[in-house]
């Protein structure tokens, strides 16, 4: 039944899921033929789940969802035109996104279902030095981060430690966040904009 979007099928991936994690209050998906099946309805009520669909014809109506299944597509092409790998892209676009802190809340998708921090993904390739670019920023260092919640657009950070080239740990008011170089700036050089 692989790649099947029976209700059978998703029934057992669901099933699948809830047995690592728990079963969640409420499902939010679109209104496909799977969801709005008798035996789908039937699993909900079973396993006491509230079942909410989408408006009919109407996916943006979950805008959340739909920004986040645009980036995960922008991030998936990007790691897959470097490495033509589909489990490989898959792997390093969620374990990226499982680990990347949350601006409104400050805490990784991981942490708020754990209750705790998960290392970030490290990838297994290897780079020689003379592929290796300078920090821009260094351990300690004080900036700004760029704030996409509410309230002033850039907070004062603390550099934690660079993970890669471009992106760094840095830890806030409001938690830890990995940033990309660009959405930080010195303190000396950032306005509040």
């Amino acid at each position: 039944m692989k790649n099947s979007t029976t209700t059978t099928a998703t029934i057992e991936a669901l099933k699948k899921i809830f047995t690592i994690e728990g079963l969640p209050e409420t499902l939010v998906s679109d209104n496909g033929p799977q969801f709005a099946s008798s035996d789908f309805t039937n699993f909900c009520k079973k396993n006491g789940i509230q079942y909410l669909g989408t408006a009919p014809f109407q996916p943006a109506s979950n805008g959340e969802a739909e920004r986040f299944v645009r980036t995960f597509k922008n991030h998936f092409k990007k790691i897959f035109n470097e490495n033509p790998n589909k489990d490989i892209a898959l792997f390093q676009c969620l374990s990226t996104y499982c680990t990347t802190p949350n601006p409104k809340t400050g805490k990784s998708p991981a942490e708020l279902l754990y209750g705790r921090l998960i290392p970030e993904h490290h990838s297994n390739t290897t780079t020689t030095s003379s592929q290796t670019l300078p920090n821009k920023f260094k351990t300690n260092e004080a900036v700004y981060a760029r704030n996409f919640a509410k309230g002033h657009r850039w907070i004062e950070a603390t550099i934690i430690k660079p993970i890669g080239t471009k992106m760094y740990l840095v830890k806030t008011n409001r938690g830890l966040w990995k940033c990309h170089q660009n959405q930080l700036k010195l303190r000396s050089e950032a306005t509040d904009s």
